[in-house]
């Protein structure tokens, strides 16, 4: 079964799939897209089980917030940061949400 609640992002040339569920359980997987290369590679998993969570870009990190795990909805959230290759934790939000979204658009221009 494909993945289904997963988090999408798209930085520095690369696609990154994000967390989600197979399923069954929810994952903490990571896997990025090279479509120079045509080639899928596994990245640092998230700290957490994520998903149906919200997934932004900006200043050149990925951030994922809230979702859910096996058990409950989540308030807590990540960064990651491609140069480091790590993902980190970051304050939490004040409360739990589910089935996230994020949208983020550059006003600059």
């Amino acid at each position: 079964m494909a993945p289904t609640g997963l988090g999408m992002a798209v930085l520095d040339g690369y696609v990154y799939a994000i967390g989600g569920s197979d399923g069954q359980s929810p994952l903490y997987s990571v896997e990025r897209y090279n479509p120079e290369e045509d080639v899928w590679s596994s990245c640092p998993p998230l700290g957490t089980y994520r998903e149906n969570f919200g997934c932004a870009m900006l200043q050149g990190k990925i951030y994922t917030v809230s979702g859910h795990d096996d058990f409950t909805e989540l308030c807590s959230a990540e960064r990651f940061d491609p140069v480091t290759n790590e993902w980190s934790p970051m304050m939490p939000m004040k409360s739990k949400r589910n089935k996230t979204l994020w949208k983020y658009q550059d006003q600059s221009s």
